[in-house]
């Protein structure tokens, strides 16, 4: 069993045009999914409910993990020097992944920014929106280092640690027509090589 836990994002294991519903088991062929809600990679070490479920997923069964795409389209920009808030968040991650018993972890990849303004129209509908966490930070260009750079350090991580890593990046970039929104991956038009 390949149980899959994560943000929105991992939603797209589930071979389906959707996001899953919060904080609910979902199964799709040999995965199990649960879609925890929006929890950036900086804050999942301090959600005790996430840590629970993925120290329930019996250490012989595999764990695969989606966090990250929020903290590089939100959080990152936020700080003078998103290289340096990159490498925290990174930090941040891993101690969330010492915390966890099982070992047969998987790290998927955040997917790139494909809209230079994401969700627009929603911000736009109302002007207190726009300060808010999970408004955009950065140009298209500058998110997508910022995702690029947060995989390559988990990358790093995983093989230090013997972790698998789902690397999706090259596969999606540039490829709209595969999103199901302004920023989630369609899961039904992906599946095909996940």
């Amino acid at each position: 069993m390949i149980n899959c836990i994560g943000d929105s994002h991992i939603s797209i294991l589930s071979g389906q045009s959707q996001i899953l519903p919060v904080c609910k088991w979902f199964s799709f062929g040999n995965r199990r999914i649960w879609h925890g809600g929006s929890i950036t990679a900086f804050k999942v070490g301090e959600k005790q409910e996430v840590i629970n479920v993925c120290n329930s997923v019996p250490e012989n069964e595999h764990l695969v993990l989606s966090f990250g795409e929020i903290d590089g389209r939100c959080r990152v920009g936020r700080e003078s020097d998103p290289i340096a808030n990159v490498a925290l968040i990174c930090e941040r991650y891993s101690e969330f992944l010492r915390k966890l018993k099982n070992q047969n972890i998987a790290l998927l990849s955040v997917t790139p920014c494909v809209m230079e303004h994401p969700f627009e129209n929603w911000f736009n509908e109302d002007e207190s929106r726009k300060d808010i966490f999970i408004s955009t930070r950065g140009t298209l260009e500058e998110r997508n280092s910022y995702k690029k750079l947060f995989n390559d350090t988990m990358l790093s991580v995983c093989e230090s640690r013997g972790y698998g890593f789902i690397d999706v990046w090259d596969s999606v970039m540039g490829k709209r027509e595969l999103y199901m929104d302004d920023i989630h991956l369609c899961g039904e038009k992906v599946k095909g090589f996940l």
